[in-house]
């Protein structure tokens, strides 16, 4: 990354767990309650190199507070310790996931074109439900977001020749900005390339607009780890969150 683009990157990490730009990274903080994160009811944690930085909500009590300010950052980045302090509060984990950045333009494919987020709604019935919710489409339609979509042929003959929606692409927010990359591609579709034409586009876009981009993928998430190094996104921090 370029060093303005690690500073508004570590300005953002800053900024969403109340640390100062010394403190980043270096060891285990606590912020209760949320600031960023407003009132989000779950629990917020992220981590890089040796510091590990969670945001709680109001309902934590100071004692579960105390304990992780006190927690080794080795035990904190474990996923399997917030499996057990999921569990004993009765709450899931989401994630962990890897937080990758890109700030060179890798170019729109030809096949990529702009779309109202609505006709990724397509793609609803033909993924996963935690692929869709992961997928960053919904949040396009909440708040907004700009959408991108791939169409082409599916494996099914009587189908041949009618154009269908093989994945989309969406750019919500991050850091003030539509930088965020979330990508479904369709289950029939896959192993075709459709995700790595469709990040590149996006991130071609956000790069363009908005000087960089983001890519969000779960550590168990193989194929999409590996479109983001193939894209040339530099992997930076790994978060998950524990909610209801």
């Amino acid at each position: 990354m370029r060093e303005q683009t690690r500073s508004e990157v570590e300005a953002f990490w800053c900024d969403l767990f109340s640390v100062t730009a010394d403190r980043l990274w270096q060891r285990v903080t606590v912020q209760h309650p949320h600031t960023r994160l407003g009132d989000y009811e779950g629990w917020y944690v992220a981590w890089r190199g040796p510091g590990v930085h969670v945001s709680a909500p109001s309902s934590a009590d100071a004692a579960e507070v105390s304990s992780l300010a006190d927690a080794s950052p080795v035990e904190l980045q474990d996923p399997a310790f917030w499996q057990a302090f999921a569990r004993q509060r009765q709450l899931r984990v989401v994630g962990p996931a890897t937080h990758h950045y890109l700030d060179e333009d890798p170019g729109v494919p030809a096949d990529v074109e702009q779309v109202d987020p609505v006709r990724l709604t397509l793609l609803r019935g033909r993924a996963t439900p935690e692929e869709w919710e992961d997928c960053g489409i919904p949040e396009a339609l909440d708040v907004g977001g700009e959408a991108l979509a791939v169409w082409g042929s599916t494996g099914e003959p009587e189908r041949r020749w009618v154009p269908a929606l093989l994945g989309g692409a969406v750019l919500t927010e991050t850091a003030g900005a539509r930088r965020d990359i979330g990508i479904l591609v369709a289950d029939d579709a896959r192993g075709r390339g459709v995700g790595l034409r469709l990040g590149q586009g996006a991130a071609s876009y956000a790069v363009q607009w908005h000087g960089w981009a983001r890519w969000t993928a779960r550590t168990v998430n193989e194929p999409s780890l590996r479109t983001a190094a193939r894209l040339g996104f530099e992997a930076y921090a790994t978060a998950l969150s524990i909610k209801p």
